[in-house]
């Protein structure tokens, strides 16, 4: 589980408390977000580089159906040199969004200009099937998939 400071202070979890918590190796340090010790090493490392993690990554983390490749797939606010086992996936301004891994619609768009189009119909069917995306959404990030380009 990933968290921000916000919601353990919200869990009334002091800041002596979280402090005591990531000492401990309850929870580790992520960038500006905290992860519990079962949060996958690869989205750890990804967010203490100030990146967020997508497509493929983000895919893995949230349940999805994998096509084959490799690498941790990344986005970030700006430009830093990406070890060489990340795949950038764009810098944007702001955050398209707050989460600390795209969303499921986020990915999906990410992956369109990433992977073959097959493996991206899978990968949608796939979050439709689960329930992560409705149908809606693929219409949008067809449209938007399609227009924009990246600037790597």
């Amino acid at each position: 589980m990933l968290y921000t400071y916000r919601q353990l202070r919200g869990e009334r979890y002091s800041r002596r408390t979280i402090d005591t918590l990531v000492d401990a190796g309850t929870l580790r340090r992520a960038g500006r977000f905290f992860a519990s010790r079962s949060e996958d090493d690869v989205v750890v490392e990804a967010l203490r580089h100030g990146l967020r993690p997508t497509c493929l990554t983000a895919a893995e983390h949230h349940g999805l159906w994998l096509p084959p490749g490799s690498g941790t797939h990344v986005h970030g606010r700006r430009r830093v040199d990406l070890p060489d086992s990340y795949v950038g996936h764009g810098w944007h301004r702001v955050w398209p969004e707050d989460l600390p891994v795209a969303s499921p619609a986020l990915l999906i768009e990410h992956a369109a200009r990433c992977l073959d189009p097959l493996d991206v119909g899978i990968l949608a069917d796939s979050a439709l099937r689960q329930g992560r995306l409705h149908e809606s959404q693929i219409d949008v990030i067809r449209s938007v998939a399609c227009r924009v380009q990246w600037r790597l």
